[in-house]
């Protein structure tokens, strides 16, 4: 009952919270980003001794390969996720924005403004960095938020926010618009249930995982699963561009990656691409002859997640045809599907990907982070 009792503190006080963060200037929440950031890094050596004691259980676990890496935190590696922290602060402020504003017949003006979600969950994977990821791009859209982490990092999570916090109280916003509640799967299954304060759940991971935690939620979701990213190298691929995209992706992913690869090139043009498969496998990446770009989209439907595809062309028909068939929440043109990873497309870092429907396709930036309400002025105010 006591544990009951904290999780619906913890949220009920998150909601309070987000009340206050609505009421915040896009400066005072850069602001406090900043400080987040130079406490982190004052504080990195307490934050690695914790992931310290997270390591070696998880290796007694038999965690190993990525999933140790994407877990281990030194203080270079902090130092790397305090400067994305000070990037995201330094983003144009997504609230407040207005769009599609037009005037009716009685002079009432009407207009699309952003605005913050309120209260967000985040539910990820063993993962420090989306610690300090979700909590930047979270508040930097003008929420409160509650992390949950997966139960490798509990330990390292719990230090992080604590760091965090402290941050956030010296910029002058409340500690509650921060939280990190832990591992335990039933706290996990309430949480989803907590509609009444929570407004919105992102969710990363295993894509069955995350399709199972959406099916119990009630409130509204965003998916952003560890999913497939798939490139076709048609037959009119420039040769240089064309090289430059799959010899990319022969390069390890950076840390936030959470599509795996596929490649798909046109057998006219199979040939040049031969050395570069033992190099494309050693990352991960899966390769794939077709006969043409009707099969390439084929392939993608049937066994794509849904959420990033990216063609290679120099035919603008091609091209075109990509982008109308293809039903995936991001679709690329001679570009690199890592684009949308790390850095989100220039929107300073991503949460993952997302695939419609039920949400707008493409990284989960801090854009994705807020919605649209529906303002109108009439004329009856002083000038």
């Amino acid at each position: 009952m006591a544990r009951r009792a904290k999780l619906e503190r913890v949220v009920a006080e998150g909601a309070g919270a987000a009340r206050q963060m609505a009421a915040t200037t896009g400066a005072e929440r850069a602001r406090a980003l900043h400080e987040m950031a130079d406490a982190l890094e004052r504080r990195a050596a307490e934050i690695v001794r914790e992931n310290h004691e997270d390591m070696t259980e998880a290796k007694r676990a038999g965690l190993d390969g990525r999933a140790l890496d994407v877990l281990l935190l030194d203080t270079d590696r902090i130092a790397v996720m305090a400067g994305r922290m000070r990037r995201i602060a330094a983003l144009p402020d997504p609230v407040g924005g207005v769009a599609a504003g037009r005037r009716l017949p009685d002079g009432v003006a009407v207009a699309r403004e952003r605005v913050p979600h309120g209260l967000v969950a985040v539910v990820y994977e063993a993962a420090p960095h989306v610690t300090t990821d979700a909590a930047a791009m979270c508040l930097r859209a003008g929420n409160a938020v509650v992390l949950r982490g997966g139960e490798a990092a509990r330990r390292t999570n719990r230090a992080i926010n604590e760091v965090l916090e402290g941050g956030l109280v010296e910029a002058g916003i409340p500690g509650a618009a921060l939280s990190t509640i832990g591992p335990d799967p039933g706290e996990l299954e309430r949480l989803l249930l907590l509609d009444a304060d929570i407004d919105l759940l992102l969710v990363r991971g295993d894509a069955a995982e995350v399709e199972r935690l959406a099916a119990g939620a009630s409130m509204p979701v965003l998916r952003a699963p560890h999913g497939v990213a798939h490139l076709y190298v048609d037959a009119a691929a420039d040769p240089d561009v064309a090289a430059g995209v799959v010899m990319g992706l022969a390069a390890p992913p950076p840390r936030e990656h959470t599509l795996t690869e596929a490649v798909l090139v046109h057998e006219a043009v199979a040939a040049a691409f031969g050395s570069a498969v033992d190099a494309l496998a050693a990352q991960g990446v899966s390769w794939r002859v077709v006969a043409s770009a009707e099969a390439a989209i084929e392939v993608i439907e049937a066994e794509g997640s849904g959420q990033l595809a990216a063609v290679v062309t120099a035919a603008s028909p091609v091209a075109e045809r990509f982008r109308r068939e293809v039903s995936a929440g991001c679709v690329l043109v001679n570009a690199s599907p890592r684009a949308v990873e790390g850095e989100g497309l220039g929107e300073g870092a991503a949460l993952g990907v997302a695939a419609p429907p039920g949400a707008p396709g493409g990284p989960v930036t801090i854009t994705a982070l807020t919605t649209t309400r529906l303002v109108g002025e009439g004329p009856g105010r002083d000038a």
